[in-house]
């Protein structure tokens, strides 16, 4: 567990669209919690709700509020904010910050819908000031949770079969599609993460051309514990031995969890391919139409990382 700094606090906050639960104070004292859309202006968090809603009721009559926000993926995380609130019952820029709220949660395409229907006469604006803020990471231990007993060791001919055994159980198949292209991760070089009784909990495959070290894989069977990281790690150090000049991959617009991962281990976007599954059914007619948390799977997400 560690806390985190001020700068880490907004960006847990802002980098994806988590829901925030407002506790306000019932009349006889006792707690109210309900999920809201939110999102900064400076250090104070803003949301809106309805005039007749029994939060306006609460924090109109005791503006003392508690609000939490929180990863409920390992290693885990939470910001807890303690703070009064200023309501604007006739605000100029309902309608902005409607706008701008919802295109956190529904996307740009639908934010100027859900602005107008969200920024309307009754709509409160509600700002909260923070007197108080708890917030802490890696809960579970995250990368820095004791891995010894696990080692970091090369694929061998020997792991073939494993491999290609594995790579069906995680990915409905033997083979991965990215960018256009068809990869068998059972012919490509890799690493496998290994318990002292011969358990293997992890894999990650990658291939090198023109200079550029491409992950294709990366599977933890024990999430949270800094297998994925140190895998990571291990094919970071095979590129830089090969003279690549950057490490990069391929994830889709579904999978927050990756997208999270590499972006916490040095990786940024670097460019989206809209509609690119389209073509990728193709290749592997398995891949779903709809991904994780019912997102429909559409676009590729390239990030990278230099290495020079």
């Amino acid at each position: 567990m560690e806390k985190m700094t001020d700068e880490e606090i907004r960006q847990f906050l802002l980098e994806e669209a988590r829901t925030a639960k407002v506790a306000t104070v019932r009349e006889d004292g006792s707690p109210h919690v309900v999920p809201v859309w939110f999102d900064l202006d400076g250090d104070r968090l803003v949301f809106t709700t309805w005039h007749e809603s029994a939060k306006a009721a609460h924090m109109e009559r005791d503006p003392r509020v508690a609000v939490s926000v929180d990863d409920e993926t390992p290693p885990f995380a939470f910001v807890m904010i303690q703070g009064t609130v200023e309501i604007d019952k006739e605000a100029d820029d309902l309608r902005a910050w409607a706008t701008r709220i919802a295109g956190r949660y529904m996307g740009q395409e639908l934010a100027g819908a859900f602005g107008k229907r969200n920024g309307v006469p009754g709509e409160w604006l509600i700002r909260v000031t923070p007197t108080h803020i708890v917030a802490q990471k890696n809960l579970a231990g995250g990368t820095e949770m004791e891995t010894s007993g696990v080692q970091i060791r090369p694929v061998t001919p020997d792991d073939e079969e494993w491999v290609a055994q594995f790579i069906r159980a995680r990915w409905g198949a033997n083979r991965v599609v990215a960018h256009g292209n068809l990869f068998f991760p059972d012919t490509l070089p890799g690493f496998i993460a290994e318990k002292e009784s011969g358990e293997r909990v992890g894999l990650i495959t990658y291939h090198v051309q023109d200079q550029q070290c491409e992950v294709i894989t990366v599977d933890s069977v024990e999430t949270g514990r800094g297998v994925g990281t140190r895998l990571m790690e291990a094919v970071e150090e095979a590129a830089r031995d090969a003279g690549c000049r950057r490490l990069w991959v391929i994830t889709t617009n579904d999978n927050l969890r990756a997208l999270r991962f590499y972006q916490k281990r040095g990786f940024t976007l670097k460019e989206i391919r809209p509609n690119a599954l389209a073509f990728s059914r193709r290749l592997k007619p398995e891949i779903p139409l709809v991904g994780e948390d019912g997102i429909p799977l559409r676009d590729e997400i390239e990030l990278e990382k230099p290495l020079t």
